[in-house]
């Protein structure tokens, strides 16, 4: 069966599909995204992360380039909890994506 999976993968790299049964269907990866939250900022906008990324993936903390502003408040960085009881992240440093989207908020 080996021998003829390997045989089979040949002809799909030829352009031949007729073999797809036997191989079994394509993994999927299941991806997550991480979105930055402004947290009641009253001027500038929060970053965009576009990217997604897969259970165990390096993400790049983002900076604030919005000129994310709150009046009274200095921006110091992201926390996994709006009202800054989470796990604090400062701009640039890496972590692992878990097994859910992430938000991280201004604090």
């Amino acid at each position: 069966m080996k021998l003829l999976k390997i045989a089979c993968a040949l002809v799909l790299i030829a352009g031949l599909a007729a073999c797809q049964n036997l191989l079994g269907p394509a993994a999927t990866v299941t991806t997550y995204t991480v979105t930055y939250d402004g947290n009641g900022n009253s001027g500038g906008t929060a970053p965009s992360d576009g990217s997604t990324y897969p259970a165990g993936g390096s993400i790049t903390v983002l900076a604030n380039s919005g000129t994310l502003a709150k009046t009274g408040y200095t921006f110091s960085g992201w926390n996994s909890k709006a009202d800054g009881s989470g796990t604090s992240y400062a701009p640039g440093v890496t972590f692992a994506m878990g097994t859910a989207a992430v938000t991280l908020y201004a604090v």
